[in-house]
């Protein structure tokens, strides 16, 4: 807002100071141009208004979004830890390959909670990211589901 006042601000007084030693046709010229920058400025101010609106819409779905990736990677861990204690307890000659599978989920869902947590989302391409993230997060859910059902 700011940033529009001050041009406005010149142009006016600019006009008023030619005002003085100008014609009836000069004077209905500047006055035109005054309605013009007047009109432009409001353009401007109303953009900036709307693009505020759009951040903080972004905002409240950033934190929406943000809090559920992070309540996912918490169950995500909790999941994990179970097919730890699990794997301990089977006894089964293919826990080597069982527990470098868990590794291979931990972390990844470190991975995930590195990215929520490193994110910028004034400078990201949100869209993209939130695409992603989202696959990513699918991926590690489908994997885990998948192991419990093979390991049990």
């Amino acid at each position: 807002m700011k940033k529009t006042t001050l041009p406005f601000l010149l142009s006016v007084s600019m006009l008023l100071t030619l005002n003085a030693c100008q014609t009836a046709a000069e004077k209905e010229a500047a006055a035109e141009i005054k309605v013009e920058t007047a009109q432009e400025n409001l353009q401007d101010a109303k953009e900036e208004t709307l693009t505020d609106a759009q951040q903080q819409a972004n905002d409240a779905e950033w934190k929406i979004f943000k809090n559920n990736a992070e309540t996912t990677i918490k169950n995500n861990d909790i999941r994990i830890a179970e097919l730890r204690v699990k794997m301990t307890k089977s006894g089964k000659t293919m826990d080597a390959v069982y527990a470098s599978k868990i590794d291979a989920m931990e972390l990844q869902n470190k991975n995930l909670k590195s990215r929520i947590d490193t994110y910028d989302k004034e400078k990201g391409n949100w869209s993209a990211f939130k695409t992603e993230f989202g696959q990513d997060m699918d991926e590690l859910g489908k994997a885990i589901a998948g192991f419990v059902t093979s390991k049990d």
